[in-house]
């Protein structure tokens, strides 16, 4: 993304903010907790999935 793009959509955001506050604090919070799921996810030992390795 250049430099106008980010502009453009940090605009974009800065607007939704201000119009709509309640719905972007929620979409932030999602945003977040989307992110701590994956963590916890990658996290875990074996991975989901995943053959155990048994050497």
């Amino acid at each position: 993304m250049d430099a106008w793009s980010g502009r453009l959509v940090n605009a974009e955001r800065e607007q939704a903010a201000d119009e709509h506050p309640f719905a972007y604090g929620c979409l932030i919070e999602a945003a977040k907790f989307a992110d701590w799921l994956l963590a916890q996810e990658a996290s875990d030992s074996p991975s989901r999935g995943a053959e155990p390795d048994m050497g």
